[in-house]
């Protein structure tokens, strides 16, 4: 295997991570949201998706 390989795989590892924490913070800021009708964590989370 090759360093480029190498590297190119962990990048997507450490990608997939990344998009899997954001889709989990975005998750917990609609559903706390919706449970306590917080305007501002649904603005937030919609803000999120935006980025």
């Amino acid at each position: 295997m090759s360093i480029l390989t190498s590297v190119t795989s962990r990048n997507r590892h450490a990608l997939w991570i990344t998009l899997g924490l954001t889709f989990a913070y975005f998750f917990v800021e609609v559903v706390g949201g919706i449970l306590t009708k917080s305007l501002a964590l649904l603005a937030d989370a919609a803000h999120l998706q935006t980025n």
